[in-house]
C-alpha cells in the first residue's frame, strides 16, 4: 500500500514537472503610444525582370487587360 502511494506521489509529480516546463512563458512586448499621422517610404535600388515562368491568364468576364510594356533584362 505505502508502495502505491509513493509511486502515485512520483508520478504527480513527474507530470507537474513536465506541465509546468511546456507552460507557456509570457513575452516581453514594446509598447507606444498610437498617433496618427502620414507614412512615407521610399525605396531607391536598380533591379531587372526576370522571366521565369509564363502563365495565360483568363477571366469568365469581359475586360480588357493592360500589356507591361517591360521586357526581360530591362531596368526597373
Amino acid at each position: 500500500m505505502q508502495q502505491r502511494l509513493w509511486m502515485a506521489i512520483g508520478i504527480v509529480i513527474f507530470f507537474g514537472a513536465i506541465g509546468w516546463a511546456f507552460y507557456p512563458k509570457p513575452l516581453l512586448v514594446d509598447v507606444a503610444n498610437v498617433e496618427v499621422g502620414r507614412f512615407e517610404r521610399r525605396i531607391e535600388e536598380s533591379g531587372k525582370t526576370r522571366l521565369r515562368d509564363r502563365f495565360v491568364v483568363s477571366a469568365p468576364v469581359a475586360g480588357r487587360l493592360a500589356r507591361s510594356l517591360l521586357r526581360e533584362g530591362d531596368t526597373v
